[in-house]
């Protein structure tokens, strides 16, 4: 006598189908997510990373002064003012602007932030040394003529994430931890320095899709 195997009807085989589908449906996108949340929490220590290389550079006897050196003409350039001012503003200093450009390629721009004199994206200033150390160096020295976002393109990508590469403008903003709003001379006796990205105020801070909020002090993200 002969046994046939029996096999599965066209009703099991949509059955299965079906469910895979909505283990797929539901699992990928969670999946997904999972990664996408790590690149953020991965950008976040760039921040971290800026930081503290703005803190070891500000050890430097006479780092704060080398932000802006002397003109040409010898005179003493009246920058360091304007810079003791916006690392105690609320709205801190824009170190560096980044962007990921979209369309047929990704284009990855980075622009100087609020500075504009050239020697201060120079070696021997703080802005330079601390981001060099960053391997951002080559980046930097070119600021000064990349006063438009969409100047030039960097094969460097420092985010990753989706938040941070979505096409807008990122401002990669500094202030003193314990700066005094308005207070344009006052250097803290305790000069660390803070990190955000966002607009004028440290304490709203940009935040990613995944709850990943961008500035290195937690207590202003809530």
């Amino acid at each position: 006598m002969r046994y046939y195997k029996k096999g599965f009807s066209l009703i099991e085989i949509m059955v299965v189908i079906v469910i895979m589908g909505i283990l797929a449906s539901v699992g990928v996108p969670k999946l997904f997510g999972t990664i996408e949340k790590t690149k953020e929490k991965n950008d976040l220590v760039w921040l971290y990373h800026i930081r503290d290389a703005f803190d070891r550079a500000l050890v430097q006897e006479g780092a704060l002064e080398n932000f802006l050196t002397k003109n040409e003409n010898g005179q003493e350039n009246k920058g360091l003012k304007t810079v003791t001012h916006l690392l105690n503003d609320k709205a801190g200093m824009i170190a560096f602007q980044y962007k990921m450009q979209l369309g047929s390629r990704n284009i990855i721009r980075y622009c100087q932030g609020d500075l504009t004199d050239q020697s201060a994206y120079q070696p021997g200033s703080l802005l330079f040394d601390a981001l060099a150390e960053l391997g951002l160096g080559k980046i930097i020295a070119t600021m000064p003529s990349a006063g438009n976002i969409n100047s030039k393109e960097w094969n460097f990508q420092m985010f990753t994430s989706k938040a941070m590469n979505d096409g807008y403008n990122k401002q990669i903003r500094i202030r003193f931890k314990n700066g005094s709003h308005g207070k344009t001379d006052l250097v803290p006796s305790d000069p660390t320095i803070m990190v955000w990205v966002g607009g004028g105020d440290y304490k709203d801070p940009y935040k990613g899709k995944y709850g990943t909020c961008f500035s290195t002090e937690p207590q202003y993200c809530n």
